[in-house]
């Protein structure tokens, strides 16, 4: 089988959105801080590793240590509960039938 019999889907806002409930989290965070977290600040950390941190970049806000492994928790917390409220966009809803009938093999290659 060749390159050109598999279909490779990329994860995120293919399959599924989980930029928008990350922000949308993080977001809710610093609001609940009585702070914003700009769309244009936020967008560092699209597709990345270690581009932005959210937790020390509020830190830095609020001017104190914040505990880091609570916020991520309740992060992580929230997030995927938001996550399991979305259901699979379209497109991988519209793409099985075919896949089979042609012989196509599936990949799913995620940023992470």
């Amino acid at each position: 089988m060749s390159a050109a019999d598999c279909l490779i889907f990329d994860f995120d806002g293919l399959i599924l959105d989980t930029e928008g409930p990350a922000f949308q989290t993080w977001a809710a965070t610093y609001r609940e801080q009585d702070n914003e977290l700009p769309l244009s600040v936020w967008s560092r950390a699209i597709g990345t590793t270690g581009g932005f941190n959210p937790v020390t970049h509020l830190a830095s806000l609020l001017g104190r240590a914040l505990d880091a492994d609570a916020l991520r928790e309740d992060y992580r917390r929230r997030c995927d509960d938001l996550i399991a409220r979305n259901v699979a966009l379209p497109v991988v809803e519209a793409y099985p039938e075919d896949v089979g009938r042609l012989g196509l093999r599936v990949g799913v290659a995620p940023s992470s």
